[in-house]
């Protein structure tokens, strides 16, 4: 089984201002980009002048209009030297621009939407997403996250807020390959992938799960903190997404 965090996979940026416009003659062009069935998304460009190596960034956006305020830009860890990129850090079924450069300075611009789908890989699966809290090896269920609460814990590095998940899967009627997602939608409706996971499940083997019993989400306020200074309120949705396909949602308030 190979995990991956967010955190180390990708580097943050936090951009504000930037929006798509028409490339220059360049030879620098998207020519398009698929959801893998592992939930991935192959981007793939052409570049008459060959200007590589290549740099590959995207963002959320509900709508083709640039002009939707999304808090995070997201990029790959290193320059690629051919004329396409995975990227293993978006939301499936969700939309996004994709942006290339050149190590020239030229750069184009695409707009992907993939058809949000549910997964349906396995016929016996259930999902549970609780909130909690934890602290000194004990936890609790909670109602709601506190943003107060949140913002305290971690200037003192005491209680962790995130959440359980548990998904089970029964009866797999094959072995079966596939890549889980964990991911918060913000209260504007921006989504941030937290962690994405490989796994085999083999035939026969009855009952079995991937779980949680706490899932911290302190990456998530840490950015949130550094970018706004407070943690926004409003309705986090956590999403658990099999493949290309969401498996269960759980919708949380935050309080002050």
């Amino acid at each position: 089984m190979k995990k991956r965090l967010a955190a180390g996979f990708l580097a943050m940026l936090l951009l504000i201002g930037i929006a798509p416009f028409a490339p220059a003659e360049s030879g620098l062009e998207i020519t398009g980009a698929s959801l893998n069935e592992d939930g991935s998304v192959t981007v793939s460009w052409k570049d008459s002048g060959n200007h590589g190596p290549y740099w590959v960034n995207y963002r959320y956006s509900p709508e083709e209009d640039a002009d939707f305020d999304a808090w995070f830009w997201r990029e790959t860890d290193t320059a690629v030297s051919q004329k396409s990129a995975a990227l293993d850090m978006m939301v499936p079924g969700e939309s996004y621009w994709i942006r290339v450069e050149d190590s020239a300075g030229n750069d184009d611009w695409y707009y992907f939407r993939p058809q949000r789908m549910q997964y349906r890989g396995l016929k016996q699966m259930r999902t549970r997403i609780i909130p909690r809290r934890q602290w000194a090896g004990k936890g609790e269920t909670l109602d709601y996250y506190s943003a107060s609460a949140i913002e305290a814990a971690r200037r003192n590095n005491s209680n962790a807020y995130g959440a359980s998940i548990k998904v089970n899967y029964t009866d797999a009627p094959s072995r079966v390959l596939y890549d889980l997602r964990v991911a918060v939608f913000l209260p504007g409706g921006e989504p941030v992938v937290l962690h994405t996971e490989s796994a085999t499940l083999a035939a026969g083997a009855g009952e079995n799960y991937s779980y949680w019993s706490f899932f911290d989400m302190a990456w998530l306020w840490d950015i949130l903190l550094e970018r706004f200074g407070s943690i926004p309120l409003g309705t986090y949705r956590i999403g658990l997404y099999l493949n290309n396909g969401y498996a269960g949602f759980q919708d949380v308030v935050m309080k002050k």
